[in-house]
């Protein structure tokens, strides 16, 4: 199995930050969120607005769900949660309050290929 790359990066020639295979300004991509003209791209990451592919009929539509965390909040994120699972009683299975630490890519983005790993998000 050769590991799929996704790469989440600032284009400067459409001002709007993409979900893309390949770092590549010429090709669409699989999800994108564009920044208020003169705006602080960082800033526009902290309540993007995604539009995902979903195909050529539909093209790009906006999806609420997809959010972006930098590297050192999932990590803050991730100890927090192994510290709760740790003050538990020990269990055979995870409990069933145990939540995902982040969501970086919704069902219908996965399907779209955009699925993000921690060492392809920019942060």
């Amino acid at each position: 199995n050769d590991p799929v790359s996704r790469y989440l990066y600032f284009s400067t020639l459409k001002s709007r930050w993409k979900i893309n295979d390949k770092v590549d300004d010429k090709q669409p991509g699989f999800a994108y969120t564009p920044v208020v003209k003169g705006g602080d791209p960082k800033a526009s990451l902290l309540e993007p607005q995604w539009r995902v592919f979903d195909g050529t009929v539909e093209g790009y539509n906006k999806d609420p769900e997809i959010k972006c965390y930098t590297a050192k909040a999932l990590f803050a994120a991730a100890e927090q949660q192994q510290q709760l699972l740790q003050q538990q009683p020990r269990q055979s299975s995870p409990p069933a309050a145990a939540q995902p630490v982040a969501v970086l890519a919704t069902a219908r983005t996965r399907a779209a290929g955009a699925s993000l790993s921690a060492d392809s998000a920019a942060g």
